[in-house]
């Protein structure tokens, strides 16, 4: 063997044991003497593209393609090292030359497929995977990816007729059973996806995807300690796989046990730095625990690294929410769903963070929601045969069997308000059946356990389990409390698994899913003479669409501060999401008005320094001094964040998302809010509290009568101090806090709304 060739066995040996630096050197030697060696030069463009420096590895590629334009297998790899730079446009252009070279190269085949999956193109991946499979029947890796596309897209009759087709074809193997497993999981069965995994284990004790399998099934039987020993065991055997920490902190994070969380997706992090899912995990947990530049931070990361997946523009769009820029926050969201149209999540977050916007028309907003709420549906229920729940024939006069379905039946917004009603329901004439998508407990969800109900504990259940419990249940009524909001269950409702779909409390809005029926309202949030082009009907309450339940450890009613201080502070403590730009312009406008003023805000992302600095910014922006400003983090417990009110004395209002339970807090704290309302639901919930409460005094017609009803509150503190003293009893005594009375009426629109849509058996027996 003469040198030029021991050389070149010698760069193949160094590359084949991936020692590709030396590699590279060698392959430059070699390309030195003999510059038309096109073996040697495509093995260094490979090379170069293993080592990260792409950029010359694809412009090798590129020349080597040019000049050798019938080798299939130089375009395969070209496409692939396009595909590893993130130019997907590119790569699949290539995956697509190389095909018209060479119909029958299958790796390209099978790339193509994965490539056009993975930009979300669903329908036309399975037509490029059903090409694959043709192309080598005995293959098993499309038929698995086919059953895994087919399965995230909720088409189970689909998958598992892929999965026995490939089990007669002899294409079958640890995969395929390990996907048979999942399908089963998905759809309902637990004990068949245990069998399963079980040959699997025999089959290979160490596979660990069976690990995390078994783990998710254990803890769906309520088996927690079971499932964390699963999952430990699976970081114990495979120490840089992310997928055991991930799971665990989405157990700790289901448990509200936030630290642990953050702590188990760090670790996930650090095992795979550049794997998307424990990035997103982590970001999303920061952001969300007020860690907002951080997770933004490892959004930007991921928007680089993959600038043609979702995960990081949704983690940017996820920040820019939490610090109230909300048009920016949307572009991110509309991006980030561009990389992976069939998302369910991103969806929904697209849909709730438009209600924030200030620059999107009523018409544009419902437009949105049409138009993504149908994407949800079709998602839901593409392939699959038509779905209709059995509708039972009820006897007048008999009870009404209802359905409450959240994941926020704990000391959240929606449980603390929801729980008069579930409190005072008439059990006589009502049977009420909670579903609990909620993992964690605490007091107040051990208070709504107590109650005379029937109470299923779901946050661990498949929708096809979940779906199964509630038309097993036999319903006449299903309330979602949860809307397009976080943990939602879309894809379960786009099923209809009740014949009446009602929404109400958790979303300020009409979702505009096809499947719904009813959203329960009142007249003040959906008056009767607003026509909206809408297919869902609104069943109105009789007074306030709340029912406010004040704290039994409320903190006394504080004196008004501007006593001690000389000087009239406004606040809010909403969410920090709702301080759109023309709340701080009106804001702005207020503190013009009243010079000598301060406004103090207090919401979870004003515990994160940058997130300070900027909200500050944004008032010096509109000509206010920075100074006047005090953005203050969280207090926990509810009672300490109650005696918070006693900082401010007038409460300011969101636009054009009003505030809802801190406008209730504000009130019962002494504290006079104005508010301002607009065309949509979520702009006319200040309204609707204040008139319950008999204070449309505070309610602005327009900005500027905004401007005027805050600056004379500011300027008669004689009557502050009355508003202070007598406010709670006025409050009290009123219809936002009589719980059997709205109770009654709740039960009523319930009435109306099964009267309206289910036939009844009037006949005498």
């Amino acid at each position: 063997m003469d040198l030029h060739n021991k050389a070149r066995v010698n760069a193949l040996a160094l590359h084949g044991q991936g020692r590709f630096a030396e590699a590279i050197v060698k392959y430059q030697q070699l390309l030195r003497q003999s510059p038309d060696d096109q073996t040697v030069a495509a093995n260094l463009a490979s090379a170069l593209v293993r080592v990260g420096r792409l950029d010359e590895g694809l412009s090798m590629y590129e020349h080597l393609a040019s000049k050798n334009g019938q080798q299939p297998e130089l375009w395969f790899n070209y496409a692939n090292a396009l595909q590893r730079a993130g130019n997907l446009t590119k790569a699949r252009q290539i995956f697509e030359r190389t095909l018209k070279i060479a119909p029958a190269f299958f790796p390209a085949a099978l790339n193509l497929a994965n490539l056009v999956r993975d930009i979300g193109e669903s329908q036309l991946a399975i037509e490029l995977y059903q090409h694959a499979i043709t192309l080598n029947p005995q293959h098993p890796k499309p038929r698995v990816n086919l059953a895994r596309l087919l399965r995230s897209m909720k088409c189970l009759k689909e998958t598992r007729d892929v999965l026995n087709t490939a089990m007669q074809a002899g294409a079958s193997n640890l995969e395929t059973l390990y996907e048979q497993a999942l399908l089963e999981y998905e759809s309902g069965e637990p004990d068949k996806a245990m069998s399963t995994t079980q040959k699997i284990l025999k089959l290979q004790p160490n596979y660990g995807s069976a690990y995390t399998l078994i783990g998710l099934v254990e803890y769906e039987r309520g088996n927690v300690d079971t499932a964390v020993r699963w999952w430990n065991e699976l970081a114990r055997l495979e120490p840089g796989n992310p997928e055991p920490h991930i799971n665990l902190g989405t157990l700790r994070q289901k448990e509200h046990r936030h630290e642990q969380a953050v702590s188990h997706f760090r670790d996930a992090v650090r095992r795979a730095p550049d794997d998307l899912g424990a990035n997103l995990k982590l970001g999303l947990i920061l952001s969300t625990t007020g860690h907002v530049s951080e997770a933004m931070q490892i959004g930007e990361r991921l928007a680089r690294l993959s600038p043609n997946r979702p995960e990081g523009f949704s983690l940017l769009a996820n920040g820019l929410h939490e610090q109230g820029l909300c048009e920016q926050s949307r572009a991110a969201f509309d991006e980030a769903l561009s990389k992976k149209t069939d998302d369910t999540t991103l969806i929904g977050n697209a849909l709730f963070s438009s209600l924030y916007s200030d620059a999107l028309s009523d018409t544009e907003i419902l437009k949105i929601h049409s138009e993504l709420s149908l994407k949800l549906h079709q998602l839901a229920t593409q392939n699959d045969e038509p779905v209709r729940c059995t509708v039972r024939i009820r006897d007048a006069g008999s009870r009404i069997r209802v359905g409450y379905l959240s994941p926020d039946l704990l000391k959240h917004p929606v449980g603390y308000f929801v729980e008069p009603i579930l409190t005072y329901h008439d059990r006589e004439n009502f049977e009420v059946i909670c579903y609990s998508d909620n993992a964690s407990t605490d007091e107040l969800t051990k208070r709504l356990r107590n109650l005379e109900l029937t109470w299923h504990e779901c946050s661990a259940w498949s929708d096809g389990r979940l779906e199964e419990q509630i038309r097993s249940d036999e319903l006449d009524i299903l309330i979602d409390l949860c809307g397009h909001t976080a943990k939602n269950r879309a894809m379960l409702l786009a099923r209809k698994p009740a014949p009446i779909l009602a929404t109400y409390l958790g979303y300020p809005g009409k979702t505009e899913r096809p499947a719904n029926d009813w959203l329960i309202a009142d007249h003040h949030l959906c008056p009767s003479e607003q026509k909206i082009d809408s297919h869902e009907r609104i069943a109105r309450l009789g007074n306030c669409f709340l029912c406010y339940q004040p704290q039994p450890d409320s903190p006394d009613v504080a004196q008004p501060p501007f006593e001690k201080n000389g000087f009239i502070t406004f606040g809010s403590f909403n969410h920090l999401a709702k301080l759109t730009d023309s709340t701080i312009r009106l804001w702005s406008r207020v503190l013009d008005a009243v010079p000598d003023s301060r406004l103090v805000l207090k919401a979870l992302p004003l515990a994160d320094k940058e997130t300070r600095d900027l909200t500050q910014r944004r008032f010096a922006d509109c000509g206010i001094d920075t100074t006047r400003i005090d953005p203050l983090p969280p207090t926990v417990p509810l009672s300490a964040f109650l005696a918070e009110y006693s900082r401010m004395d007038i409460a300011l209002d969101t636009v054009p998302y009003n505030g809802g339970t801190t406008t209730c807090d504000a009130l019962w704290m002494g504290v006079p809010v104005v508010t301002l309302p607009g065309g949509r639901f979520c702009s006319r919930m200040g309204a609707s509290v204040l008139s319950s409460v008999g204070l449309k005094e505070f309610v602005a017609t327009n900005s500027n009568d905004f401007v005027r009803l805050a600056a004379a509150l500011a300027a008669d503190t004689q009557r502050l101090r009355t508003i202070r003293s007598s406010l709670r009893n006025q409050v009290q005594d009123s219809l936002l806090c009589n719980s059997e009375e709205f109770s009654r009426n709740f039960e009523e629109t319930i009435r109306t709304m099964v009267s309206r849509s289910l036939p009844q058996n009037t006949s005498p027996e």
